[in-house]
């Protein structure tokens, strides 16, 4: 299982409802859920509408294009890699605003600062900690890999909250926040599913996970 990018976070935790908690500590039964999921998900603090989008920006250098040529980066997408152009355009440090929506993916979510006001408002009443996340995001990943739903790689990293405009090759479209949900402070692992494939939230069980697990109190 490969990682492909990730921040150094030692230990992230779970809120969750209580009911579930001697299921994930004992079997490693947990949902994994899929941006389309949190993008429809009717609550303020866990739903967010924008799940997977991003305006991104970028800049052309100065240059001149003629003749149908293929323009460069982001401009080449918005206006057409072929467009006729007829005797040319110049372009000086233009700025660009792209807007971009990923596909689908499976995604966990957790946090890296445990707060019982921040688990109260998500609606939830008990808190995992969950030791070497790497180490967790590799063994659901082998699990979903094993089913033929993913991709044998992974992201791991902290969400941004600086909202929804971000560098156009900045690889971050589902880890980017509305800032007025900071206080989550959001570590995410997202799975990207095999092309192609329909996917929806999905309960699985790893009991390999549970070594990793305890019961936090907050």
């Amino acid at each position: 299982m490969e990682v492909n990018q990730t921040d150094e976070v030692k230990v992230i935790y779970k809120y969750m409802n209580s009911k579930y908690v001697k299921d994930f500590l004992e079997k490693g039964s947990l949902q994994i859920g899929t941006i389309e999921y949190y993008k429809t998900f009717d609550h303020a603090e866990i739903g967010d509408p924008l799940e997977g989008m991003k305006s991104g920006k970028t800049v052309v250098e100065e240059g001149t294009f003629r003749d149908g040529a293929p323009l460069p980066g982001a401009l080449g997408e918005l206006l057409g890699a072929n467009l006729a152009l007829g005797g040319g355009i110049e372009f000086h440090n233009v700025s660009a605003i792209v807007d971009t929506t990923l596909a689908n993916a499976y995604a966990f979510c957790a946090t890296e600062v445990p707060n019982k006001a921040s688990m109260i408002k998500c609606g939830y009443d008990a808190c995992i900690k969950i030791n070497n996340p790497l180490q967790f995001a590799k063994i659901i990943g082998m699990k979903l890999h094993k089913q033929r739903l993913i991709n044998p790689n992974f992201v791991a990293m902290l969400c941004k909250y600086e909202g929804k405009v971000s560098d156009y090759y900045a690889k971050d479209d589902y880890w980017l926040k509305p800032e007025h949900l900071k206080h989550q402070a959001e570590y995410r692992i997202v799975y990207n599913p095999i092309p192609g494939k329909e996917i929806k939230e999905i309960v699985i069980e790893c009991r390999e996970l549970t070594p990793l697990l305890e019961l936090y109190s907050l």
